[in-house]
């Protein structure tokens, strides 16, 4: 019967005398201080395999859980938002190594006051803009709600997009059960 080796680290199937992992790059050594490569039985094979298939990658489940929070922003705010009035402090077209001018994306900075008198800037995108005279002006106020327990957090009028914040907390719950079943990782290693 010829036996099978494994790497103690991601469970990947190993050669008989390698020296690294061909999968994680692992060191496999049976120098002492090191455990040895062992044989593993049938049966202790397929529990090798179930228990790396459903390692969790934490930062899909983080990356979900922000995706979430930031489409659960729009709703929340327009249950729980204070509206306020901000004046508009910049409006600039956003021409970087992404867009050029014909894109007609534009960067709208507007300022607001909240309930305990304390200032805060914020900004949103508005995109395709073919009419500038779509955008507000400079000095023009907005209506604006922001959340007085985190009065930081605004959404405009012009923000309110049902379906944007729909398709973020869909990506962003999927990104989370994916992330618990382990059938989507995402790698922070730099090689």
């Amino acid at each position: 019967m010829s036996q099978t080796y494994f790497c103690y680290n991601c469970g990947k199937i190993v050669p008989k005398g390698a020296q690294f992992c061909s999968s994680c790059g692992a060191p496999i050594s049976s120098e002492p201080g090191n455990a040895p490569i062992q044989p593993l039985t049938q049966n202790s094979q397929q529990q090798n395999v179930k228990r790396n298939s459903r390692r969790i990658s934490i930062p899909a489940v983080i990356l979900g859980i922000l995706l979430l929070l930031f489409g659960l922003r729009i709703p929340i705010l327009g249950l729980f938002g204070t509206s306020t009035s901000a004046v508009v402090t910049d409006t600039r077209q956003i021409v970087d190594s992404t867009s050029d001018k014909m894109d007609y994306n534009y960067s709208i900075t507007y300022s607001y006051t909240d309930q305990n008198g304390k200032d805060h800037t914020s900004s949103y995108q508005m995109n395709k803009v073919y009419n500038s005279s779509s955008l507000p002006g400079i000095n023009s106020t907005i209506s604006v709600k922001y959340l007085p327990a985190v009065p930081f957090i605004s959404v405009t009028s012009a923000q309110s997009n049902g379906i944007g914040a729909l398709i973020l907390m869909g990506l962003g719950l999927l990104l989370i059960i994916l992330g618990f079943s382990g059938k989507v990782s995402i790698s922070m290693r730099h090689r």
